[in-house]
């Protein structure tokens, strides 16, 4: 008998490439779908090593893939409470953020200038709706974030926030947070001291790639942007706040934008002074191909907070 005659023809899956990582700007480390030739743009199934493969116009993922991606688009309501939250803006060239966003997001830049966010929440109580407060997840949250804009297929431009990585001192909320959102979740060690005057927090990640150390000044409210800001006052400086109502990202499986709102009460940020002794994350290219440029820093406490459930929306024909 001919043995190899008789071997099925393995066709390619996609775990054969799960050692490929993505490196693309604004993607942390992760699976790297392949890309398949397929000229019609339709769905091809084909069975292999008991692996389903979908193709949809020059990539293919698994059953898996489609219902993981599913899952991740924030399908509960959720509300919690910011004890206090500090957040650092950052401007950088247009052309250095530009990279980080999907098909279907633009900039949402000021005089040339786009801006990424560092928000540091004390959040607790954090539970699906409904849910009792005593039930809730107490931990301490960074978000690095991109501001951005959507327009929608009416044309109505939502203004937002890309998630480009978080990090969180709960096992638990960086497990539920991968798998229900697509906020890019790691685990932190925080030390966090507020007194009166100060709010000082020190973040520690496991490769130190997002290890932060920063002083707020919290007694006083400052009176003008930091220096060096591209806002002449804090009535423009405070659009860059953040958090924005929505929160994007792109979903390759659907080629749709996942949007969640978030819903806030008593939002009324002071501008604070801010020394910041170490940012890795923004040491490393590209940010670092530009000297940093520290746009402005708010404070704020005792925050009632709620997330909407994540809604699909499609892209506009010219971002397909």
């Amino acid at each position: 008998m001919d043995t190899q005659r008789d071997q099925p023809t393995r066709l390619r899956s996609p775990a054969d490439d799960c050692n490929r990582h993505d490196e693309r700007p604004g993607t942390e480390p992760g699976p790297r779908p392949f890309a398949c030739a397929h000229s019609h743009g339709v769905r091809e199934h084909n069975l292999s090593d008991r692996c389903l493969v979908l193709r949809a116009e020059g990539s293919s993922y698994t059953i898996n893939d489609v219902m993981f991606a599913t899952l991740r688009r924030h399908p509960i309501p959720i509300q919690a409470f910011f004890r206090h939250s500090l957040i650092l803006t950052y401007a950088f060239p247009e052309n250095i953020l530009q990279p980080f966003l999907p098909p279907g997001l633009t900039l949402d830049s000021y005089d040339g200038n786009s801006f990424l966010a560092i928000a540091l929440v004390q959040t607790e109580q954090l539970r699906p709706v409904g849910l009792p407060a005593a039930l809730g997840c107490n931990f301490f949250l960074s978000g690095y974030r991109i501001f951005s804009r959507y327009r929608r297929n009416d044309g109505k431009v939502l203004r937002g926030l890309r998630i480009l990585r978080s990090d969180a001192d709960s096992s638990l909320m960086v497990w539920g947070g991968n798998m229900l959102t697509h906020y890019r979740y790691s685990k932190c060690v925080v030390k966090s001291q507020r007194t009166p005057e100060t709010l000082e927090i020190v973040i520690t990640t496991p490769r130190a790639e997002a290890d932060l150390s920063v002083r707020a000044f919290v007694e006083k409210a400052a009176d003008a942007p930091p220096a060096g800001s591209p806002f002449a006052d804090l009535k423009i400086a405070r659009r860059y706040a953040g958090p924005l109502p929505f929160t994007f990202d792109y979903e390759p499986e659907s080629r749709q934008m996942v949007i969640v709102e978030g819903v806030r009460q008593n939002w009324n940020p002071i501008a604070v002074r801010v020394e910041v002794d170490r940012c890795a994350y923004l040491a490393k290219p590209p940010f670092s191909s530009v000297p940093l440029c520290l746009a402005n820093a708010f404070f704020i406490e005792n925050i009632p907070y709620s997330w909407r459930r994540g809604v699909v929306a499609p892209l506009r024909k010219e971002n397909l």
